[in-house]
């Protein structure tokens, strides 16, 4: 997925006070008696907090009494697809296609930069779950485990469809056939029941309703005394229709793709209607009455009110929008302050030194970055200007390495983007270098992938006694 050529500011999310923060950190967190942290493309926290990802996007929202998630912000920007999220002892622990990262949460109560922690990089895009300390997800079809804080990832079974943790083992459906459960230690496995091939299962309480894709039954499996019996249901299913049980109802899609909740205990039904979608297992998380659904590909949240027949759609993209523009606001560094003649570039001199860095001049500032790379400077306006890596520029993935803008003594604005360094000070004016917060490079070229980075290491060392950058007295910034 190409990258906008805009950098994302890292927003602070005003919604999000400090004792909201504080409850994600603490109860929430504690494993229950009954099941694991479920880790999926939309989490809800007991805290009144919702996450979710919208491609490389986090977002956060907040849960009102009704169960309606409102004043959505976008927190920052990944490297990659943002797959699954869950937030267990005070972390934030985001799966993507870089891998399983794990971000303290008080960074985005202090905006600061981001910093995660890589746990593992296999890509995880169907989910995961947590219990006891230990991550559990699925990479290919083997099904792995992980030490909360990273480590070496075990294999736990082979050749598996979908899983699920509880206090009694972990539940998986086997690719020919077949649910099992399997016990933390490995030692035990046992099949509980025989089913056909590429089966989908959701367990409630002691009850496990599954589909397979060759049939269109739906059947369900007392974990209590091994008696099956077929869900007697008026309609066909879809191809691929994942179960969600909900306080004796089943919602499920028929073959016209129109949901119906279905009384297990009646056989009764009510039309759920067939806009939006309904959530595969590691797209849905279910809350109470509520099932939350996220398409990270569109940034369409979904809420089913299962009691009241409600549903309810937000749409994440009009916020990443706004969040770029106030990007631009923010970094454009215009101030009727300064000079009404100045101009950062005036008497630009680019050469190439004999250390192999190119030297940009001015009347005002003396930078310099290695001159093997490709790289393009672009003035913005009379104030400000940035260095672009060319080859991610052309590409569509902006390249954009660092803006160096000029404002006046005093002029604190700046101190609200993500990451900044204060260059230098000289003739009553600051200068300020913001860095990008995303991915401005293909990560599928390898030049790019290590062409860029090693400018933008290079460029860092601004605002350090080894700053590539001079204009007076350096000193060091940002949050």
């Amino acid at each position: 997925m190409k990258r906008p050529a805009k950098i994302l500011t890292l927003l602070t999310a005003a919604a999000l006070s400090v004792a909201l923060l504080a409850a994600c950190g603490s109860g929430s967190q504690e494993t229950s008696a009954q099941e694991a942290i479920h880790g999926r493309s939309i989490f809800i926290d007991e805290s009144g907090v919702a996450f979710w990802g919208y491609g490389p996007y986090i977002c956060t929202g907040l849960v009102d009494e009704n169960g309606h998630i409102y004043d959505p912000v976008i927190e920052g920007q990944t490297t990659s697809d943002i797959y699954g999220m869950a937030v267990y002892n005070k972390d934030l622990y985001l799966a993507s296609d870089d891998g399983l990262f794990r971000y303290d949460l008080e960074i985005f109560q202090e905006g600061g930069t981001m910093s995660p922690t890589l746990l593992t990089e296999d890509s995880i895009d169907d989910g995961f779950e947590i219990w006891e300390d230990t991550i559990y997800y699925r990479y290919g079809t083997s099904l792995y485990s992980i030490p909360i804080d990273g480590g070496e990832e075990t294999k736990v079974a082979t050749e598996t469809d979908n899983f699920t943790v509880t206090a009694d083992g972990i539940y998986y459906a086997a690719d020919d056939g077949g649910i099992y459960r399997l016990s933390f230690d490995g030692a035990l496995q046992e099949r509980i029941i025989q089913t056909e091939e590429d089966c989908l299962f959701t367990l409630a309480g002691d009850t496990i309703y599954y589909r397979c894709e060759g049939s269109d039954q739906i059947c369900q499996l007392n974990l209590a005394d091994g008696s099956t019996t077929v869900v007697n249901k008026p309609r066909s299913l879809s191809d691929y229709s994942y179960l969600w049980v909900f306080d004796g109802q089943l919602l499920y899609e028929d073959s016209h793709y129109e949901r119906f909740l279905l009384s297990l205990s009646d056989g009764s039904e009510v039309s759920m209607g067939d806009d939006g979608f309904l959530p595969d297992q590691e797209e849905g998380f279910l809350v109470g009455d509520i099932l939350y659904g996220c398409n990270i590909y569109t940034g369409s949240i979904q809420e089913y009110h299962l009691t009241t027949g409600e549903i309810c759609q937000l749409e994440t993209e009009p916020v990443v929008q706004a969040a770029l523009l106030a990007q631009t606001d923010t970094t454009s560094g215009s101030s009727t302050a300064l000079p009404a003649d100045y101009d950062i570039l005036s008497g630009l001199q680019i050469t190439e030194g004999n250390q192999g860095l190119t030297w940009v001049m001015s009347e005002h500032i003396i930078m310099s970055f290695p001159t093997q790379y490709a790289t393009q400077l672009e003035q913005y306006d009379a104030t400000s200007f940035g260095i672009v890596y060319v080859p991610a520029a052309l590409t569509g993935y902006g390249g954009q390495l660092v803006t160096i803008a000029a404002y006046p003594m005093g002029d604190t604005s700046y101190q609200e983007a993500p990451s900044w360094t204060l260059a230098g000070e000289a003739d009553g004016l600051q200068y300020v270098a913001f860095f990008p917060t995303d991915v401005q490079f293909d990560p599928n070229d390898p030049t790019q992938r290590e062409e860029y980075p090693a400018l933008l290491e290079y460029l860092r060392q601004i605002g350090s006694t080894d700053a590539p950058f001079q204009c007076g007295a350096i000193g060091q910034g940002g949050p």
